[in-house]
C-alpha cells in the first residue's frame, strides 16, 4: 500500500467517531419537520414526482433528491428511527471522504489533505474545542522559546506565536454541527448537497490534474525545489478524462436538486480551474460553460414547477441589516467582533482595569498576521478561503441554522490545514538557534595557489 492508501485508511478511522455518535432515539421521527416530511412522502408514494413540484414541506423549495432519500429510508426502515439516523451519519462520513479526495486532487499534498479531513472530522462531532487549547499553549511556548533563542528580535518568533493563536481560534469551528447534521433528519439537505458538491469539485480537479494540455514549462530558477519521485512528474492522461467531467456535471446537477446553497458551485469550479491555470494547466472552458448552463437550467425548472412568489416560511426566514454583515464578517475576518469591541469599548474605565483589551488586541493582531503569513502558500490558501466565504454568502441573508455552515466549514478545514502548515514553517524558524555570521575569509585563502 502506498502512502495515499495509508492516508485513506487514517481518514476511514476518523469516520468511526461520527458513526459512533449517531442517534438511535425514536425522537428523531417526532420532530415536526420530519413527521411532516414522512407523512407527505408516504401519502404520495411517487418518488419521481418530486422532480415536478415543491418538496414535501411545501415551502417553495426544489429538493427532489432529498425527498427521494426520505422515500428510500421510509421504504427500508419504516418507523425504525435508528435507520434514519444511520443515513444522516453515513452522509457525513461520505462528505469527509469526499473532502479528503478533493483536497488530494487540489493540492497534491497528503499532509494538507489529512489535516483538513482530521479537522472536519473533529467539527462533525463538535470536538474542535478539544484540540484548540493545544495550539494556544503552543503559541505561548513558541513565544517563550523565541525569547530564549532570539531575544527581542521579535520578527523571528512573534509571527509564529500570533499565527498559532489564530489557528487555535479557527480550530474551535464556526458552528456546532453534530445536532443539525446527525440528530436532526432534515439536516441531510445540507450534507447530501455537500457530498455531491465535493465529489463534483474533486472530479473536476482530477480532470484538470491528469489532462494532457499543459502550458510550456518555464525554465527552472535557483530558488525552485528539485523534482522528486513523487512531486516532479504530472499524472498521465488516459484519454478518458471526459468521464471525470461527466461525473462532475452529474454531481453538480444532483447538488442543485438537493439544496439551494449549491448555486455557488459553478463559481467554485471556476476558482478551482483558475488555481490549476496558475499551476501551468490549460483549463477546459467548455466544461465551465456546461456548469453555468446547468445552473441556468436549474433556475428555469424552479421557476416553472414551483409556485409563484415566496412562501410564508421564506418570509419568516429572510433577514437583512447589520446581522447579515456580522455573519459574513465571521468568515471574512474572524476577529471582527474583537476589533469592534476594542474600537468602541476598549477605552472605557471598567475595561481598562482588566486584561480584556489586551486579549482583543492580541486576537486582532493574530488575525492580521495570519492573513499576511498565508502568502507562504498563497494560492491554495486563498482558494480555500474564497470557497469558504463564497459558499456561505447565499445563506447569510437567512436566520441562522447550523447546517448552513456545513459546506463552508468543509472548505474552511482546508484553509485551517494550510494555516497549520504555515504555523509549522514559522515555528521551525522561531525555535532554531540564532544565525551566526561566518568569519571573514582571508585573502588569499589558506592553501590556495599564489597568484602571479
Amino acid at each position: 500500500m502506498n502512502r495515499w492508501g495509508w492516508g485513506l485508511l487514517v481518514v476511514v478511522l476518523a469516520c468511526l467517531p461520527i458513526l459512533a455518535r449517531r442517534s438511535t432515539s425514536p425522537a428523531l421521527l417526532r420532530d415536526t419537520d420530519t413527521s411532516e416530511l414522512l407523512k407527505a412522502v408516504r401519502l404520495r408514494h411517487s418518488p419521481l414526482s418530486w422532480f415536478l413540484g415543491d418538496w414535501p414541506l411545501q415551502n417553495h423549495f426544489y429538493r427532489p433528491v432529498v425527498a427521494i432519500s426520505f422515500e428510500v429510508d421510509s421504504a427500508v426502515y419504516g418507523d425504525r428511527a435508528a435507520g434514519y439516523g444511520l443515513t444522516n451519519s453515513l452522509l457525513c462520513v461520505g462528505c469527509l471522504l469526499a473532502l479528503f479526495w478533493f483536497c488530494a486532487e487540489l493540492t497534491g499534498s497528503l499532509s494538507l489533505s489529512l489535516i483538513a479531513a482530521f479537522v472536519f472530522a473533529l467539527w462533525n462531532i463538535d470536538s474542535g474545542a478539544v484540540v484548540a487549547p493545544g495550539a494556544a499553549w503552543a503559541s505561548g511556548g513558541i513565544a517563550s522559546m523565541g525569547l530564549i533563542r532570539h531575544g527581542l528580535r521579535v520578527r523571528h518568533w512573534l509571527p509564529a506565536s500570533l499565527c498559532l493563536a489564530f489557528l487555535s481560534y479557527e480550530l474551535g469551528g464556526i458552528a456546532a454541527l453534530s445536532f443539525r447534521m446527525s440528530w436532526w433528519l432534515p439536516g441531510r439537505t445540507a450534507s447530501l448537497m455537500a457530498l455531491f458538491a465535493l465529489i463534483s469539485l474533486a472530479s473536476y480537479a482530477r480532470l484538470e490534474r491528469i489532462g494532457p494540455d499543459r502550458m510550456p514549462p518555464r525554465e527552472p530558477t535557483a530558488t525552485d525545489l528539485p523534482a522528486t519521485r513523487t512531486s516532479g512528474a504530472p499524472s498521465q492522461a488516459t484519454g478518458r478524462e471526459w468521464l471525470w467531467a461527466l461525473l462532475s456535471l452529474a454531481c453538480l446537477a444532483l447538488a442543485l436538486a438537493s439544496y439551494e446553497q449549491a448555486v455557488v458551485l459553478p463559481v467554485a469550479l471556476l476558482g478551482v480551474g483558475l488555481l490549476f491555470q496558475l499551476g501551468g494547466h490549460r483549463i477546459r472552458w467548455p466544461w465551465h460553460a456546461a456548469s453555468w448552463a446547468l445552473l441556468l437550467l436549474y433556475l428555469a425548472i424552479r421557476k416553472l414547477v414551483l409556485p409563484a412568489g415566496v412562501s410564508g416560511y421564506q418570509l419568516q426566514q429572510f433577514r437583512h441589516g447589520v446581522t447579515v454583515a456580522w455573519s459574513i464578517a465571521r468568515y471574512v475576518f474572524p476577529a471582527s467582533f474583537d476589533a469592534r469591541d476594542l474600537l468602541f469599548g476598549g477605552l472605557s474605565g471598567a475595561l481598562l482595569l482588566s486584561l480584556e483589551p489586551l486579549r482583543q488586541a492580541w486576537a486582532v493582531s493574530a488575525n492580521v498576521v495570519a492573513y499576511l503569513q498565508i502568502r507562504r502558500r498563497l494560492w491554495v490558501g486563498l482558494c480555500a478561503y474564497a470557497l469558504s466565504v463564497g459558499s456561505f454568502l447565499p445563506m447569510a441573508w437567512l436566520k441562522p441554522f447550523e447546517h448552513y455552515h456545513y459546506l463552508p466549514m468543509a472548505f474552511r478545514a482546508l484553509f485551517v490545514a494550510v494555516l497549520a502548515a504555515v504555523c509549522f514553517d514559522l515555528s521551525v524558524t522561531a525555535v532554531s538557534p540564532r544565525a551566526r555570521q561566518a568569519p571573514p575569509r582571508p585573502s588569499p585563502a589558506p592553501g590556495s595557489l599564489l597568484r602571479p
